[in-house]
C-alpha cells in the first residue's frame, strides 16, 4: 500500500474543500502577536528578542560596502516587493515577520493535518517524519531580507525528525547537510543507498549516539556576479569571503560564533542603530579579520576554505588564492550549487563520507543545520 500517497490524497482533497482565506495586504499595522498560536507561535517577547538581532529601521540603512552585491539588479528575492528592499523602518520589517509567522503557522497546520492521517491510520509510530527547508531568511538582519547571504540566520535551516528511537524534544548541532537526507533515510529503513549517493547519514544523530556527523561546514553562493561569496566554519570559528561585482566588493569576515553569534560587524555599534535596536555590542563583537591578534586563526581558516574548495572541486578561485590553473566556467555554462539551505534553493550537493570527489564544476553546496 501505498501509505504517503494515500495520505497525500486525503490531504489534498480535504484542502480542496476548505474555503481559500482571503488575502491579506502586504503592509499590516505595526503591532506583534497577542497570543501564541496553537503550536507555539511568537509572543511579543520573542519579537523583541528578534528585534535586538536586526539592524535596521529608521535612520539604519543598508551595511556598507559588504551588500553592494545585493544591488545587482534582479538579484535579490524582495526586489519586486512593494517597499520592502527600500525601506528598513519597524512597521516594514514586523510586517515581514508576520509575514514568516504566517506562513510557519499554515505549515504546522498542514503538517498536523499529515500527522493525524498516520494516526488513523495507525502509522504513525512506524513512520520517520522530516520538516526542513532549503534555506533561511534576513527578514532585517544585518540590514538584509532575502536569502542571498553567508550569515547563520540564513544559512541555517530548520531541520526537525520525528521516528522510532528519537527522543522527543532532543536537540544537537548536527552539522549536517541536506544532501544528508538520502543517505539517511536509506540508513533508518535498510534500503541500500544508490551509488550516486555522496551523502553522509546521521542516523546517529537522530538515535542520540553522536553530537554531529562532520567537524566542517563549507557554504557557496553562486547566484550573482562570480565568484560570489564561500563560507568555511569549523568549531566556534567561521570566516565568509566576498569577491563580487567584477572585483569592486572584495572583503574578508571572520566570527568567532560563542562570542557573536549573531555576527555584528562594526556598523552595529553605530549610535543611531543602537537606538532603534536596543543593541548594545560589546568592543569585540565586529569582524575580526583585520585584528592582529587573531591573524593566526585567519590564516588557518584561509587554508581550510581553499582546502574545501579543492575538495568539492569548486570551479571558481578568490582574489586572494592561488588559482591552481583553473580557467573559470563561461558566464551561464556553470554555477556552484548554492549555499547548502541557505541559497538559491539549493543545499543537495555537499558532504561526502567516501571522499568521492564531485563532479567538475559542481562545488559543494554546504550550509549548517544543526539545532
Amino acid at each position: 500500500m501505498d501509505i504517503l500517497g494515500e495520505i497525500l490524497k486525503q490531504v489534498i482533497e480535504g484542502a480542496a474543500q476548505q474555503q481559500a482565506p482571503q488575502r491579506q495586504p502586504q503592509q499590516r499595522a505595526p503591532q506583534a502577536p497577542q497570543q501564541r498560536g496553537p503550536q507555539g507561535m511568537p509572543s511579543p517577547d520573542d519579537l523583541s528578542e528578534i528585534f535586538k538581532q536586526i539592524f535596521g529601521g529608521g535612520q539604519a540603512q543598508k551595511l556598507p560596502d559588504v551588500v553592494k552585491q545585493f544591488e545587482e539588479k534582479g538579484l535579490r528575492d524582495e526586489v519586486d516587493v512593494s517597499g520592502v528592499w527600500e525601506r528598513r523602518d519597524e512597521r516594514t520589517i514586523r510586517n515581514e515577520i508576520g509575514r514568516q509567522f504566517a506562513c510557519s503557522e499554515n505549515i504546522d497546520i498542514q503538517i498536523g493535518r499529515v500527522l493525524e492521517k498516520l494516526a488513523a491510520m495507525g502509522e504513525l509510530d512506524n513512520t520517520y517524519v522530516f520538516y526542513t527547508a532549503d534555506h533561511g531568511m534576513a527578514i532585517g538582519r544585518h540590514g538584509l531580507q532575502g536569502k542571498q547571504n553567508l550569515y547563520q540566520h540564513t544559512w541555517r535551516v530548520p531541520f526537525i525528525v520525528k521516528g522510532p528511537g528519537i527522543r522527543p524534544g532532543s536537540r544537537v548541532e548536527g552539522n549536517i547537510y541536506l544532501h544528508d537526507v538520502l543517505a539517511t533515510m536509506c540508513d533508518l529503513t535498510g534500503v541500500a543507498a544508490p551509488e550516486s549517493n555522496e551523502g553522509t547519514s546521521f542516523k546517529e544523530v537522530l538515535m542520540g549516539e553522536k553530537q554531529a556527523v562532520r567537524d566542517t561546514l563549507y557554504g557557496v553562493y553562486n547566484g550573482g556576479t562570480k565568484p560570489g561569496m564561500r563560507s568555511v566554519k569549523k568549531g566556534d570559528w567561521k570566516l565568509i569571503k566576498y569577491d563580487v561585482m567584477e572585483g569592486a566588493v572584495r572583503q574578508t569576515q571572520l566570527f568567532n560564533l560563542k562570542d557573536n553569534p549573531h555576527e555584528l560587524l562594526i556598523e552595529h555599534h553605530d549610535s543611531n542603530v543602537a537606538s532603534l535596536t536596543g543593541v548594545r555590542p560589546e568592543i569585540r563583537h565586529v569582524n575580526l579579520a583585520g585584528d592582529p591578534r587573531y591573524a593566526d586563526k585567519l590564516k588557518e581558516m584561509e587554508s581550510l576554505l581553499l582546502a574545501e574548495m579543492r575538495r568539492y572541486d569548486d570551479p571558481w578561485r578568490l582574489w586572494d588564492q592561488p588559482d591552481d590553473g583553473l580557467t573559470p566556467p563561461p558566464a551561464g555554462q556553470a554555477k556552484a550549487s548554492g549555499a547548502g539551505k541557505a541559497n538559491m534553493g539549493n543545499g543537495a550537493n555537499a558532504g561526502n563520507r567516501s571522499g568521492k570527489k564531485k563532479k567538475q564544476n559542481q562545488p559543494a553546496a554546504a550550509g549548517a543545520s544543526g539545532g
